[in-house]
């Protein structure tokens, strides 16, 4: 019974583990898109000061996003370690 309670949890914690790597993959690759978009959008302005502070903005708003998403797996992930 224990045998197969613990292949059990490490087939569910292998799965789980695979789904954490391709949700890593699929941030990594969201905030290089976002990262290219903003210098793209940035790059391209005649100096002007509204459209430059809206380019702060954007980029302080995406950090914060990518900053809560990032903390919350680690939070997951730190409560799954403890768990386990």
């Amino acid at each position: 019974m224990v045998t197969a309670k613990k292949a059990e949890w490490e087939n569910h914690i292998h799965a789980v583990k695979i789904q954490l790597d391709k949700k890593t993959k699929e941030l990594d690759f969201v905030k290089v898109q976002l990262e290219q978009k903003s210098q793209e959008v940035c790059n391209n302005t005649d100096s002007d000061f509204r459209f430059l502070l809206l380019c702060t903005i954007y980029k302080i708003i995406t950090l914060t996003i990518f900053t809560k998403i990032t903390s919350n797996r680690k939070k997951k992930a730190g409560a799954f370690a403890v768990y386990f």
